[in-house]
Protein backbone atom coordinates (compact mmCIF):
# COMPACT_ATOMS: atom_id res chain seq x y z
CA UNK A 1 0.00 0.00 0.00
CA UNK A 2 1.31 3.78 -1.19
CA UNK A 3 1.94 5.44 2.09
CA UNK A 4 0.86 8.70 0.56
CA UNK A 5 -2.44 11.28 0.65
CA UNK A 6 -3.87 11.90 -2.22
CA UNK A 7 -5.01 15.64 -3.43
CA UNK A 8 -7.33 17.59 -5.90
CA UNK A 9 -5.37 19.87 -8.55
CA UNK A 10 -8.42 20.41 -9.97
CA UNK A 11 -10.01 22.14 -7.16
CA UNK A 12 -8.46 24.86 -4.77
CA UNK A 13 -4.80 24.65 -4.66
CA UNK A 14 -2.63 21.81 -3.83
CA UNK A 15 -1.90 21.33 0.02
CA UNK A 16 1.29 22.87 0.99
CA UNK A 17 4.16 21.00 2.49
CA UNK A 18 4.71 22.82 5.82
CA UNK A 19 6.57 19.90 8.04
CA UNK A 20 8.39 16.40 6.67
CA UNK A 21 5.25 14.04 6.03
CA UNK A 22 2.34 16.47 7.49
CA UNK A 23 0.37 17.90 4.29
CA UNK A 24 -1.84 21.09 5.37
CA UNK A 25 -4.98 22.06 3.81
CA UNK A 26 -6.10 25.25 3.27
CA UNK A 27 -9.17 26.29 4.74
CA UNK A 28 -11.73 26.45 1.45
CA UNK A 29 -10.66 22.51 1.21
CA UNK A 30 -11.88 21.69 4.94
CA UNK A 31 -15.33 22.02 4.56
CA UNK A 32 -15.62 20.54 0.56
CA UNK A 33 -14.62 16.79 1.42
CA UNK A 34 -16.49 15.35 4.15
CA UNK A 35 -14.51 13.00 6.53
CA UNK A 36 -16.11 9.57 5.68
CA UNK A 37 -16.12 9.72 2.00
CA UNK A 38 -12.89 8.50 0.35
CA UNK A 39 -11.99 7.07 -2.85
CA UNK A 40 -11.06 3.68 -2.49
CA UNK A 41 -12.79 1.56 0.23
CA UNK A 42 -10.68 1.54 3.05
CA UNK A 43 -12.00 1.95 6.13
CA UNK A 44 -10.91 5.30 8.47
CA UNK A 45 -11.43 4.99 12.40
CA UNK A 46 -9.18 7.92 12.92
CA UNK A 47 -9.64 11.62 12.17
CA UNK A 48 -7.56 14.66 13.62
CA UNK A 49 -7.86 18.08 13.03
CA UNK A 50 -7.05 21.70 13.78
CA UNK A 51 -8.12 25.49 12.78
CA UNK A 52 -5.60 25.09 9.41
CA UNK A 53 -5.02 21.64 9.05
CA UNK A 54 -6.64 18.19 8.61
CA UNK A 55 -4.57 14.85 9.14
CA UNK A 56 -6.30 11.66 7.95
CA UNK A 57 -5.05 7.68 8.32
CA UNK A 58 -6.69 4.62 8.79
CA UNK A 59 -6.20 2.75 12.25
CA UNK A 60 -2.29 1.44 12.85
CA UNK A 61 1.00 2.49 11.74
CA UNK A 62 1.68 5.64 11.69
CA UNK A 63 2.45 6.03 7.54
CA UNK A 64 -0.66 4.33 6.18
CA UNK A 65 -2.96 5.09 3.10
CA UNK A 66 -4.96 7.86 3.49
CA UNK A 67 -7.43 8.92 0.35
CA UNK A 68 -8.91 11.71 -1.50
CA UNK A 69 -11.30 12.40 -3.59
CA UNK A 70 -9.19 13.24 -6.89
CA UNK A 71 -6.51 11.06 -7.12
CA UNK A 72 -3.77 13.11 -9.16
CA UNK A 73 -0.95 14.18 -6.68
CA UNK A 74 0.17 12.83 -3.44
CA UNK A 75 1.86 13.69 -0.48
CA UNK A 76 3.28 11.48 2.43
CA UNK A 77 1.22 12.04 5.88
CA UNK A 78 1.98 11.03 9.52
CA UNK A 79 -0.03 11.47 12.63
CA UNK A 80 0.41 14.39 14.27
CA UNK A 81 1.93 13.52 18.40
CA UNK A 82 -1.45 11.37 20.02
CA UNK A 83 -3.12 13.65 22.51
CA UNK A 84 -2.37 13.28 26.44
CA UNK A 85 -6.15 13.22 27.75
CA UNK A 86 -6.50 13.75 31.45
CA UNK A 87 -9.88 12.80 32.88
CA UNK A 88 -10.63 13.40 36.40
CA UNK A 89 -13.45 12.04 38.73
CA UNK A 90 -14.73 15.20 40.94
CA UNK A 91 -16.54 14.21 44.31
CA UNK A 92 -13.42 12.15 46.29
CA UNK A 93 -10.47 13.03 43.91
CA UNK A 94 -10.93 17.13 43.15
CA UNK A 95 -13.08 17.93 46.08
CA UNK A 96 -13.66 16.25 49.96
CA UNK A 97 -17.86 16.46 49.42
CA UNK A 98 -18.73 13.44 51.49
CA UNK A 99 -19.82 15.54 54.33
CA UNK A 100 -21.99 17.27 52.24
CA UNK A 101 -23.49 15.06 50.17
CA UNK A 102 -23.90 12.77 53.72
CA UNK A 103 -25.84 15.46 55.01
CA UNK A 104 -28.14 16.44 52.29
CA UNK A 105 -28.59 12.04 52.19
CA UNK A 106 -29.95 11.90 55.39
CA UNK A 107 -31.51 15.13 55.48
CA UNK A 108 -33.39 13.09 52.20
CA UNK A 109 -33.99 10.08 54.07
CA UNK A 110 -35.96 11.81 56.80
CA UNK A 111 -38.05 12.92 54.52
CA UNK A 112 -39.28 9.85 53.76
CA UNK A 113 -38.97 8.43 57.52
CA UNK A 114 -35.77 6.09 56.71
CA UNK A 115 -33.35 5.73 59.16
CA UNK A 116 -29.82 7.76 59.27
CA UNK A 117 -26.40 6.23 58.00
CA UNK A 118 -23.08 7.35 59.05
CA UNK A 119 -20.76 8.84 56.71
CA UNK A 120 -18.76 6.40 56.07
CA UNK A 121 -21.69 3.96 54.40
CA UNK A 122 -22.83 6.81 52.45
CA UNK A 123 -19.35 7.65 50.50
CA UNK A 124 -19.29 4.03 49.46
CA UNK A 125 -21.61 5.19 46.74
CA UNK A 126 -20.22 8.34 45.45
CA UNK A 127 -19.68 8.26 41.86
CA UNK A 128 -23.07 6.28 40.80
CA UNK A 129 -25.88 8.22 39.65
CA UNK A 130 -28.33 9.55 42.51
CA UNK A 131 -31.36 7.45 41.76
CA UNK A 132 -28.61 4.37 41.64
CA UNK A 133 -26.46 5.41 44.75
CA UNK A 134 -29.71 6.27 46.97
CA UNK A 135 -30.97 2.42 45.80
CA UNK A 136 -27.72 0.88 47.16
CA UNK A 137 -28.34 2.51 50.41
CA UNK A 138 -31.88 1.75 50.90
CA UNK A 139 -32.52 -1.70 49.63
CA UNK A 140 -36.08 -1.06 49.10
CA UNK A 141 -37.90 2.08 48.21
CA UNK A 142 -40.44 3.80 50.83
CA UNK A 143 -44.18 2.54 49.59
CA UNK A 144 -45.69 4.45 46.68
CA UNK A 145 -42.31 6.26 45.91
CA UNK A 146 -40.06 5.28 43.12
CA UNK A 147 -35.90 5.95 43.62
CA UNK A 148 -36.00 8.47 40.75
CA UNK A 149 -38.47 10.76 43.38
CA UNK A 150 -36.15 10.41 46.14
CA UNK A 151 -32.97 11.53 44.05
CA UNK A 152 -35.72 15.03 42.85
CA UNK A 153 -36.25 15.56 46.44
CA UNK A 154 -32.33 14.64 47.17
CA UNK A 155 -31.20 17.62 44.83
CA UNK A 156 -34.54 20.38 46.64
CA UNK A 157 -32.30 19.54 49.69
CA UNK A 158 -28.97 19.80 48.60
CA UNK A 159 -30.11 23.20 46.47
CA UNK A 160 -31.60 24.49 49.98
CA UNK A 161 -28.22 23.74 51.54
CA UNK A 162 -26.30 25.65 49.05
CA UNK A 163 -28.48 28.56 48.86
CA UNK A 164 -27.98 28.65 52.89
CA UNK A 165 -24.33 28.65 52.37
CA UNK A 166 -24.28 25.65 54.52
CA UNK A 167 -21.78 23.45 52.11
CA UNK A 168 -18.53 22.42 52.62
CA UNK A 169 -16.79 20.85 49.48
CA UNK A 170 -12.86 21.97 50.04
CA UNK A 171 -10.44 21.11 46.90
CA UNK A 172 -7.54 18.47 48.26
CA UNK A 173 -4.57 19.86 48.68
CA UNK A 174 -2.23 20.69 45.47
CA UNK A 175 -5.82 20.00 43.47
CA UNK A 176 -5.56 24.02 42.09
CA UNK A 177 -1.47 24.09 41.05
CA UNK A 178 -1.49 20.49 39.70
CA UNK A 179 -4.09 21.09 37.27
CA UNK A 180 -3.06 24.52 36.02
CA UNK A 181 0.49 23.37 35.69
CA UNK A 182 -1.01 20.55 33.62
CA UNK A 183 -2.84 22.84 31.49
CA UNK A 184 0.12 24.81 30.77
CA UNK A 185 2.30 21.79 29.54
CA UNK A 186 -0.37 21.30 26.84
CA UNK A 187 -2.28 18.32 28.47
CA UNK A 188 -5.99 18.61 27.87
CA UNK A 189 -8.24 18.27 30.56
CA UNK A 190 -11.75 17.25 30.80
CA UNK A 191 -14.21 15.78 34.25
CA UNK A 192 -16.42 12.67 34.54
CA UNK A 193 -18.31 12.59 37.40
CA UNK A 194 -21.45 11.22 39.10
CA UNK A 195 -22.22 15.19 39.83
CA UNK A 196 -25.07 17.09 38.29
CA UNK A 197 -24.39 19.53 35.59
CA UNK A 198 -25.59 22.00 38.03
CA UNK A 199 -23.33 20.71 40.69
CA UNK A 200 -20.13 20.75 38.56
CA UNK A 201 -20.72 24.72 37.48
CA UNK A 202 -21.04 25.46 40.98
CA UNK A 203 -17.59 23.52 41.69
CA UNK A 204 -15.69 25.22 39.19
CA UNK A 205 -17.53 28.44 39.24
CA UNK A 206 -16.38 28.45 43.12
CA UNK A 207 -12.64 27.69 42.41
CA UNK A 208 -12.34 29.24 39.51
CA UNK A 209 -11.41 26.29 37.12
CA UNK A 210 -14.08 26.32 34.42
CA UNK A 211 -11.24 27.49 31.68
CA UNK A 212 -9.20 24.57 32.17
CA UNK A 213 -11.42 22.14 31.32
CA UNK A 214 -11.95 21.03 28.10
CA UNK A 215 -14.61 18.22 28.32
CA UNK A 216 -17.27 17.73 31.02
CA UNK A 217 -19.38 14.85 31.53
CA UNK A 218 -21.94 14.69 34.27
CA UNK A 219 -24.75 12.46 35.35
CA UNK A 220 -27.05 14.80 32.87
CA UNK A 221 -24.50 12.89 29.08
CA UNK A 222 -25.37 9.47 30.17
CA UNK A 223 -25.33 6.34 31.46
CA UNK A 224 -23.85 6.06 35.30
CA UNK A 225 -19.88 4.85 36.08
CA UNK A 226 -18.70 2.03 35.10
CA UNK A 227 -20.41 2.40 31.95
CA UNK A 228 -17.80 3.48 29.45
CA UNK A 229 -20.58 6.08 27.45
CA UNK A 230 -19.26 9.40 28.87
CA UNK A 231 -15.73 8.57 28.67
CA UNK A 232 -16.20 7.31 24.85
CA UNK A 233 -18.28 10.64 24.12
CA UNK A 234 -15.34 12.73 25.97
CA UNK A 235 -12.80 11.00 23.72
CA UNK A 236 -14.55 11.28 20.81
CA UNK A 237 -15.29 15.21 21.69
CA UNK A 238 -11.78 16.45 22.05
CA UNK A 239 -10.29 13.86 19.28
CA UNK A 240 -8.23 11.78 22.16
CA UNK A 241 -7.58 7.82 21.70
CA UNK A 242 -7.75 5.35 24.81
CA UNK A 243 -4.16 4.58 24.89
CA UNK A 244 -3.74 8.33 25.56
CA UNK A 245 -6.43 8.87 27.61
CA UNK A 246 -6.10 8.18 31.97
CA UNK A 247 -9.17 8.48 33.94
CA UNK A 248 -8.00 9.84 37.96
CA UNK A 249 -10.18 8.93 40.60
CA UNK A 250 -10.75 7.55 43.70
CA UNK A 251 -13.50 5.19 43.70
CA UNK A 252 -14.09 1.44 42.07
CA UNK A 253 -16.39 2.38 39.56
CA UNK A 254 -13.75 5.59 37.97
CA UNK A 255 -11.28 2.83 37.56
CA UNK A 256 -13.91 0.46 35.79
CA UNK A 257 -14.98 3.58 33.76
CA UNK A 258 -11.35 3.90 32.19
CA UNK A 259 -11.00 -0.26 31.54
CA UNK A 260 -14.34 -0.58 29.76
CA UNK A 261 -13.09 2.03 27.48
CA UNK A 262 -9.96 0.63 26.88
CA UNK A 263 -8.06 3.73 28.79
CA UNK A 264 -5.75 3.41 31.99
CA UNK A 265 -6.48 4.57 35.48
CA UNK A 266 -4.84 6.17 38.66
CA UNK A 267 -6.49 6.03 41.66
CA UNK A 268 -5.82 8.62 44.45
CA UNK A 269 -5.92 6.95 47.69
CA UNK A 270 -7.11 9.74 49.40
CA UNK A 271 -10.84 9.69 48.26
CA UNK A 272 -13.60 6.73 49.27
CA UNK A 273 -12.87 3.76 48.11
CA UNK A 274 -9.89 1.57 50.00
CA UNK A 275 -6.61 1.06 47.85
CA UNK A 276 -6.59 -2.36 47.80
CA UNK A 277 -10.26 -1.88 46.00
CA UNK A 278 -8.63 0.00 43.53
CA UNK A 279 -6.02 -2.39 42.61
CA UNK A 280 -8.88 -5.31 42.60
CA UNK A 281 -10.63 -3.37 39.27
CA UNK A 282 -7.33 -2.62 37.67
CA UNK A 283 -5.66 0.06 38.59
CA UNK A 284 -2.40 0.96 36.68
CA UNK A 285 -1.33 3.38 39.11
CA UNK A 286 -2.14 4.36 42.98
CA UNK A 287 -0.94 8.15 44.08
CA UNK A 288 -0.95 8.93 47.79
CA UNK A 289 -1.12 12.72 46.90
CA UNK A 290 -2.03 14.71 44.03
CA UNK A 291 0.72 16.32 43.45
CA UNK A 292 2.07 12.98 42.58
CA UNK A 293 -0.15 12.76 39.77
CA UNK A 294 1.62 14.73 36.44
CA UNK A 295 4.70 12.39 37.11
CA UNK A 296 2.26 9.23 36.93
CA UNK A 297 0.62 10.19 33.99
CA UNK A 298 3.75 10.89 32.37
CA UNK A 299 5.02 7.32 32.82
CA UNK A 300 1.56 5.92 31.92
CA UNK A 301 1.92 8.31 28.46
CA UNK A 302 5.89 7.04 27.91
CA UNK A 303 4.81 2.80 28.55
Amino acid sequence: IPKRIWSNPRGPRLPEITAPGICKLPRELQSGWPLAEFSNAQRVEEVYSSPNSVYRAPAGGHEEEACLPGVESCFPVSHPTPMKFAVFDCDGTLVDSQFVISQTMNLTFADFDLPQLEVAQIRTVIGLHLAEAIEQLVGDAPADTTFSEMADVYKKNFVALRQSDDIQEPLFEHVGTVLTSLAESGVTIGMATGKSRRGVDYVLAKHEFTDLFTSLKTADDGPGKPHPQILQDAMAEVGAVPEQTVVIGDTTYDILLAKNAGAQAIGVTFGYHASEELIAVGADRLVDSFRDIPATLEELWED
